[in-house]
Parts: C-alpha cells; structure tokens; sequence
C-alpha cells in the first residue's frame, strides 16, 4: 500500500478530551468492479455485463477480490479507526463484519433499496458503520432508505448515537453514499437525500443532548461549483444549524481519480464533517497525485479502492473554547 503519514491539522493546539479516531472509505464494491471472465454470485440476476468498473487502464489481477479484500482490510486496520464507514460495502456479512469483530468492533449495516451491483449479478451494496466495541456503546441506530418526503426516490443513510464509556460523550455519527454522476438534475437529488440525512442527525442530537455530529460520507459531489454544477449537497452541510465544518483543508488534491477511457478525473467528493466542539488534532495524509501511475491512477497494485480513506482525531473543546 501506498505510504502515508499522520499529519497536524491546521491550527492544532492546546488540549482537548477524549481523542476519538474517525475513519471514511468507498471500498468500491466487487459488483461495480468485476471482471469481464469473472462468474457473478447471482449468474441468473445479470442484466448488465461486468467491465471491470470501466477502470480501462487498471491491470486485470487488481480486481481479483480475494485478493483486494485483505489490501481493504489492510488499508482499514492500519489506520486504527475507533469509528469507522464504509460506502459501496458489499461484503458485509460474509467478509467485513466478521474480519473486523476479530479485530474488537462492532458495525451496523444499511443496504441500498436498488444496489446497481444486482445488474452485474452481485451481492447489493450500501453504507456501513464500526466501532470499538470496548469503547462505545450504541445507544440509537437508525437507517433510511427513501428520501424524506419524496415517493421513489431512494437515499442510503445510517446513523447511530454511540457513547463513550471512558468519558460518557456521545457521538451522533451518519454514514452515507449519494447519488453519483455530475448533472444538475443529480445534484438536486443529492441535496434532498443529504437533507434527509440532516434531519435524522438532528433527532439523534436533540435525543442525546451534548452529543457530537459527525457525517461520513462519500458525497459523488465538490464541495463548490464544478463542470458546469452549480454545488446543492455540502452547501447545506455548512449551513445547517448543527454547524458542521470540513476537516480536510480545501487545498486537498483529490479523493478519488480515476480512467476510464478518456475521461480522466480528480475530484474532492469524500468528507469527514464534524460540529464545533469536535476539533481535529492530526489528519491522515493523503498520497500527492503526482505519487500515482499517471497512466492508471486508482485503483492500482499500490492501493485497493479509486477512493482514498480519509481519517483524522479528534479531541473534545471545553464550552466555549
């Protein structure tokens, strides 16, 4: 794997309580990255033929999942996460809630209504959520699967109240994957499933008074206009009364960059985001672009996702630090 170094965050001083590890990964699932010649689960559901993701420069091996599963896994246990979710999870029962109880967490899962890894013949996939079980106790879990308000529309969204049994503090944490592809009409859809998302994160905060919300999220989406799209989703992030900030610094590079035949791309779309008295002491650096095969990209032999993890601590501010 791909070095990578544990970095301060900007302006990071002074001292705070009860550090807690935060922890964002797309593991791109094995239903949107199998290979032509491999044989589904599902052989009789196929509606779609597999092209390993479109990935066109990827070499074939990397997408042998028996063997990308444990770079996963690897990717994941070296960051030494004690909240941790997962997007495009689809080997939950039989791979990572199993591999990750013997490493001391607990986890939730939340399936996506229509998982566009069925048309390949695969297992469906959705949004999962871990925790140190010796550390956290889960208070309150919630998962949402149609957008607020909306007949048809699907969104997939976890969120569970954790409390801390060192310190008591409880965390509001929701785990989410919108909408892909960059059209304006997509847009609009993104900002109604984060708006569901917004107001479950609101119930569990007012359900446990005190408590610290953190999103995880792959959001398919820039936090500011771009290719033509005027940015809906993160703009209300930032403007909900929750009062939630980014983490990562807006000069980060990428996370996710990718080819698919001519379309080469790198776009900021993963977000840790947190309320205010959640203040990020160091940050989990990711790999600079110019680090990567130009002529591949992600995902490589070097890295088993086209997302980059993102993970960072984080300590408690007194009130009114």
């Amino acid at each position: 794997l791909y070095a990578r170094a544990w970095e301060p965050a900007a302006g990071a001083a002074g001292e705070g309580k009860g550090a807690v590890r935060m922890m964002q990964f797309n593991v791109l699932a094995e239903g949107l990255s199998s290979r032509a010649d491999d044989v589904p689960p599902f052989p009789e559901k196929v509606k779609l033929k597999s092209d390993s993701g479109g990935f066109s420069n990827v070499p074939p091996d990397v997408f042998n999942y028996e063997v990308r599963k444990y770079l996963l896994l690897e990717e994941i246990l070296r960051a030494e996460p004690d909240v941790l979710a997962l997007e495009e999870c689809d080997h939950f029962d039989d791979f990572f809630r199993p591999a990750l109880a013997l490493c001391g967490y607990a986890g939730e899962m939340c399936l996506k209504k229509r998982s566009p890894c069925v048309d390949f013949g695969y297992h469906p996939d959705g949004v999962a959520l871990f925790w140190r079980a010796e550390r956290f106790e889960l208070v309150q879990v919630d998962k949402v699967v149609d957008v607020a308000g909306q007949a048809g529309q699907q969104c997939c969204v976890l969120v569970a109240t954790l409390r801390c049994a060192a310190t008591q503090a409880a965390y509001a944490v929701a785990a989410t994957h919108l909408k892909s592809k960059a059209t304006q009409e997509n847009e609009a859809l993104r900002a109604l499933q984060i708006t569901t998302l917004l107001g479950k994160l609101q119930e569990h905060v007012d359900a446990s008074p005190g408590a610290h919300a953190v999103v995880l999220g792959d959001f398919n989406t820039a936090p500011h206009d771009e290719l033509g799209i005027r940015a809906e989703a993160v703009p209300l992030v930032l403007a909900h009364p929750l009062r939630l900030t980014s983490t990562y610094p807006a000069s980060l590079e990428y996370t996710t960059t990718k080819i698919r035949g001519d379309y080469v791309a790198s776009h900021v779309i993963d977000y840790i985001f947190t309320s205010p008295r959640l203040r990020p002491v160091q940050l989990w650096g990711v790999p600079a672009l110019a680090q990567l095969d130009p002529k591949v990209r992600l995902p490589c032999h070097e890295y088993p996702s086209d997302h980059v993890s993102l993970a960072a601590d984080f300590v408690i501010d007194s009130p009114g630090a």
